[in-house]
Parts: C-alpha cells; structure tokens; sequence
C-alpha cells in the first residue's frame, strides 16, 4: 500500500528530465514515461536509461492533455500515483517529505489524497496547492484539453485530502531562450489553438471550465480584438453556468477577466454589484471580491464610506486555502489597508494597517506608490 508510480508526458525535454528523473528515482517504484514525439534526443536518452523502475511509453498528440495524462496513469500499476512535468523540480525539503511520507503514512492512514505546493510562476509569484499524489484506487481521471484536471470515481471528502508542508514544493522552471515571458507567451497561444479545435469538436463535452479557461487565455493574449470575445465569455459563465462552475473559477471571472470593464464607468459598475451579488446566492465570497463589489459602490457613489468595508476585509480569512489561486491582494489587503490608514487617527491602528501595506510593497503596485507618497512628505 505504500508503493509510488511517477507519471510524466514529455516532449522534447533532453535539457530537463535527466535531472528530474535522478529525484524520482529517489522514492519511486516505477517511472512512466509517455513520449508525445520527441525528436530532440530525448527518445534515445529514455531508451539507454530504460531498467525495471523507468518505463517508456508512447502517445500519439491529439491535442489533448487529458488524454495523454490518462494514458500515463492507465499505465501504472503501484498503490500511489504521483505526477509532474518535466519542467518541475522536486525541492530538497519536499524529497525528504515524500520519502518520510512514503515509509511511515502511506497505508496507514485514511488520506487518500495529498496536495503538494505548486510554485507556479515566479514572475507573477503565483503558487497554488495541487494533488499531486492520489491513491490509484480512487480512479483518478484527468478532465479538459487544456489546463486540466483531476477527478476521482469515488466521493473525496476534505477528511481524506493529507496537505504536504508549505515549505516542501515543486518549482515550475519553464523557460526560453527569449526569457522567461517568452514561454508564458508561447504557451497562450499553444492552448488558444487547443481550445478553439477541441471545443468545435462535436464528440467533445465542453466543460465549464474549459469555457473559462478559454476566456482566461483571451485574456493573457492582451490583444485589443480579444477583449469584447472575453467580456461575453465571463458574462456567459456568471449568468448561465453559475451552478456548475468551480468558486475560483467565478471569483475570477469578476476579478481577472471582468474587471477593466466594471470599473470604467457608474454604469458598469452597477451591473458588477448585481453580478457580484449573484454569485453570493452560491458561494461564499473570497475577501477580495467582497471589497471590489464595495469600491464598485464607491464608484457608484463617491459619498459611500469605505473604512467600516476596509475592516471587515481584512478580517476575513481565506474561504479555502486550496482556492486562493489568483487571489487580488491590492482588494484584500492593500486598498482596504490603505483606506483605513487615510481615514484613522488613531497611531496604533495606522500602525497595523501600514506593516500590512509593507508586506506587499515589492508585489503591489499600489503598496509601492503609497510607500513612496509617505517617503516623499
């Protein structure tokens, strides 16, 4: 019951998996790994390293993550899965964690999930928990194109979800000749084409996460004849799949993809309060949308008193850490902080709010300029 199969689909890797596949190696049984069509010299280095632990298999790329993550777990035959891509580095803190977890929890215990942290994006310094190492017997099946993931044939309640330490993580470390943006660049438009084949495809059920999904990549194009094409797709989503969405999915549709548009104009902004309001009727709302619904009222009217809204935010703790993915920090902690600085008199209270606006100086650009608006008097 304590037995782990690594899956990975690669293409193209030379560079990257002899390195991953040497931490792998440290508390794995067996390495599968399915080859999307490698011409790089990667087929060749798999095939002089193939022993009883590492396994190469082939897929033939149709366009689909999904499909070809599936395949990878249809191979393994151990009592855990774990998963990664060749790009990810395992840290030193997190390979002693799996070893420790692997010899001493691992059947033993009635987790049957356990979620790994993901340092996703240094620039954009965005991690995220993801399951990372899931009992084969819960019939894990990847969902969606693009951006995937992972489902259970069996109920997963929050009791059977172990949460790896917050200082064990795998590092995403894709980059470029061009620099690290260039991949990110890459990687939007690659998914754009996904999308648009995969979704006209009539055997394929779009799922509603692959419709956000979709919006989100309009939105990392940045292109001005995009942005009409992803106002209607978040709109879309908020007023006719609410109930099937996933909550970050809803938060950011708000925040990520609908924002410009909601703050531009009195009109605008009210029908973002009726959106926001929607959304509550299902989920709880994360910190940072409670306080942007509160600017949009601000926007509305400039009269509306803000300082009693900046309190109660920054009492609110997360909904759910797995969920914080993308969180606005500017709406949940720096404007809310700053607000109540501008309007308090009392030097103990300026005090807290100011250490809070510090903690994100070097991230938000709002911290920043109030920062340096303090420095300048």
């Amino acid at each position: 019951m304590n037995t782990i199969s690594s899956c990975l689909i690669i293409k193209n890797e030379i560079k990257n998996l002899p390195g991953l596949i040497e931490d792998l190696r440290k508390f794995s049984d067996e390495i599968i790994i399915v080859d999307t069509g490698s011409t790089d010299g990667t087929l060749e280095w798999l095939k002089e390293n193939q022993d009883n632990v590492l396994k190469l298999e082939h897929f033939t790329w149709i366009d689909d993550f999904s499909a070809a993550r599936n395949y990878s777990f249809s191979k393994a035959t151990k009592s855990w899965i774990f998963w990664c891509d060749a790009d990810d580095r395992i840290s030193d803190k997190l390979l002693a964690e799996l070893l420790y977890t692997k010899q001493r929890i691992l059947g033993k215990t009635n987790k049957k999930i356990f979620t790994i942290n993901y340092d996703y994006d240094k620039i954009q310094k965005i991690t995220v928990q993801t399951y990372r190492l899931v009992q084969r017997s819960t019939k894990p099946t990847w969902v969606s194109c693009c951006h995937e993931f992972l489902t259970f044939g069996e109920k997963i309640s929050e009791d059977n979800i172990g949460i790896f330490n917050i200082d064990s993580f795998i590092v995403h470390q894709k980059n470029s000749a061009n620099g690290p943006m260039s991949y990110f660049e890459t990687a939007t438009h690659r998914n754009l084409q996904i999308y648009l084949s995969q979704m006209i495809s009539p055997n394929r059920i779009v799922q509603t996460r692959d419709i956000f999904n979709y919006a989100r990549e309009l939105h990392n194009v940045k292109l001005d004849s995009f942005i009409e094409a992803k106002y209607k797709t978040a709109e879309y989503l908020i007023n006719e799949r609410i109930n099937d969405m996933y909550y970050t999915d809803l938060w950011n549709c708000i925040l990520l993809l609908l924002h410009d548009k909601l703050i531009s104009s009195k009109e605008n902004a009210e029908y973002g309060i009726e959106l926001i309001n929607k959304i509550e009727e299902v989920t709880k709302l994360r910190a940072d949308v409670f306080y942007f619904r509160e600017h949009l009222k601000h926007i509305v009217n400039p009269k509306y008193n803000l300082v009693r809204v900046s309190r109660e935010t920054l009492k609110i703790k997360p909904v759910d850490p797995v969920d914080q993915f993308l969180e606005r920090y500017e709406y949940s902690k720096v404007l809310p902080a700053i607000n109540i600085y501008n309007k308090t008199k009392d030097k103990a209270e300026k005090e807290k709010v100011l250490n809070i606006i510090k903690q994100y100086v070097n991230e938000i650009p709002q911290a920043k300029e109030f920062i340096n608006s303090l420095n300048d008097k």
